[in-house]
């Protein structure tokens, strides 16, 4: 929280510095310039927008981060169960602490993003995924490689699944 955390890192200083700019007018990559992908200014810009700074950042990174756990928990609930998703989102949690670096940083806002994306592939089960589906899937990993290149990678392992799993039939598989 802003009371806590009086002095933000740098990242998060320039984040905010341009989406305050950017509530002002001024254009992204033209008039203000960072090397990160667009989506994490505009939070930064909504957040401006939604609390005059800091707080509304910080209101967006709490929405952020618990649609991250809701999603997290609804994925690993399916695959090991109740209580061991419960152990793995609170020592997860408890970790962020030591990870967070005084919050806004891209990675925490790709989180419900990575997390939707994998509750829709394994929402299918046993079915092939749909259309709509896998293009609702691919606008989620692209949302989350538009606030930092590297978050792409779960698509990458998502792409590797697939193929493995079209190529490798039950009865076949090692």
């Amino acid at each position: 929280a802003p009371f806590l955390n009086r002095t933000p890192n740098n990242d998060y200083s320039i984040f905010l510095y341009v989406g305050r700019e950017m509530v002002k007018g001024e254009m992204l990559y033209m008039d203000v310039y960072d090397h990160k992908p667009p989506l994490i200014f505009l939070i930064n810009a909504a957040g401006v927008l939604l609390g005059g700074g800091r707080w509304g950042v910080w209101a967006l990174e709490l929405v952020s981060l618990a649609a991250a756990v809701v999603l997290a928990d609804r994925f690993l609930k399916r695959y090991f169960g109740r209580l061991p998703a419960l152990v793995a989102l609170a020592a997860a949690l408890v970790n962020l602490a030591f990870l967070h670096e005084r919050g806004n940083l891209t990675e925490e806002y790709a989180l419900p993003f990575q997390f939707g994306a994998l509750c829709l592939l394994a929402g299918a089960g046993g079915t092939s995924p749909s259309a709509r589906r896998f293009l609702t899937i691919g606008l989620l990993l692209g949302l989350a490689s538009s606030l930092k290149q590297t978050m792409a990678g779960i698509g990458v392992a998502m792409v590797v699944y697939l193929a493995f799993a079209a190529l490798c039939q039950p009865t076949r598989c090692w």
